[in-house]
């Protein structure tokens, strides 16, 4: 539940304090090279076994791979700032407690 936990972080941190999440993009695995050249399952077998994250985590990511970060930033954080990072890989979401 990602908007659950970020409306967690500005509960618990203090009025006016910045919140700051950074993390890979959701859609990342559709940005690797087995994506490109028709065969997706590279790119499951990479995240999965070569950078060790396992199937569980795996499934995870393939699931929510079309959630939209910077919409549940903006529900939660009056005040967000939303930006692609790490080359198209990642992402910064700031934005400060109510």
């Amino acid at each position: 539940d990602p908007e659950g936990a970020l409306r967690e972080m500005t509960r618990v941190a203090r009025p006016g304090a910045p919140v700051v999440v950074s993390d890979e993009l959701p859609d990342l695995t559709e940005r690797m090279i087995g994506h490109r050249i028709g065969l997706p399952g590279i790119d499951r077998w990479i995240v999965s076994q070569l950078m060790k994250l396992g199937d569980d985590f795996t499934d995870l990511v393939e699931r929510h791979r079309h959630m939209d970060i910077a919409a549940i930033g903006r529900n939660v954080l009056s005040d967000c700032r939303y930006e692609v990072i790490w080359r198209g890989g990642g992402y910064l979401m700031v934005g400060h407690a109510p």
